[in-house]
């Protein structure tokens, strides 16, 4: 294996034959990859060089968005909409594969590690991401965790931004309502 597409392998046997598949493998970091065999007999005489690839390792997580924000919330501020629209750009992979999509969960805690499945799918081309939650429960906090995965299924830590706080009943009513300064009259 090596990063060059046509390397000749020469004729020192690596790995013996035997009866069945014969395999080779290697521990390789990121990066493009070629394999490259000839078979030798007994009498050392070799056949030509074959060739195998690329092969494209992608070794390490994405990056995170560099923008992620709610578009209807602030954060530790009430707001009445139940549902938190966010919005997030700047996410990328520089090991090749390519950004695949974004796990994206909110809940009550402020530092959950979540899973590595997609629930929002990279779109290349799109410079902003949005995703909008079903209506959330009445007078809680709320916390949006993302992680982005690439198309190897490595994914960047988990990022979290809130609280976000969902106020959508009315005061209620005075029990009793009175003036200080007039009388009710008759």
């Amino acid at each position: 294996f090596d990063s060059n597409a046509t390397t000749d392998p020469g004729t020192t046997v690596n790995v013996a034959h035997v009866d069945g598949p014969n395999t080779a493998s290697d521990t390789m970091s990121g990066g493009t990859y070629w394999f490259h065999l000839r078979a030798c007999d007994n009498a050392g005489t070799c056949s030509e060089a074959q060739h195998s690839g690329p092969y494209r390792i992608d070794a390490s997580a994405p990056s995170n968005p560099s923008s992620l924000a709610s578009t209807s919330h602030t954060i530790s501020e009430f707001s009445n909409d139940p549902s938190i629209t966010m919005a997030w750009s700047g996410a990328g992979d520089d090991s090749g594969s390519g950004v695949a999509g974004y796990s994206v969960v909110v809940d009550e805690t402020s530092n959950t590690q979540i899973d590595t499945s997609i629930e929002v799918p990279h779109i290349d081309g799109t410079s902003v991401h949005n995703w909008t939650s079903s209506d959330l429960g009445n007078g809680n906090s709320y916390y949006f965790h993302l992680r982005t995965c690439d198309a190897a299924g490595a994914c960047s830590a988990t990022v979290h931004r809130g609280p976000f706080m969902i106020d959508v009943s009315p005061p209620t009513d005075p029990s009793e309502v009175s003036s200080s300064s007039h009388e009710t009259g008759t």
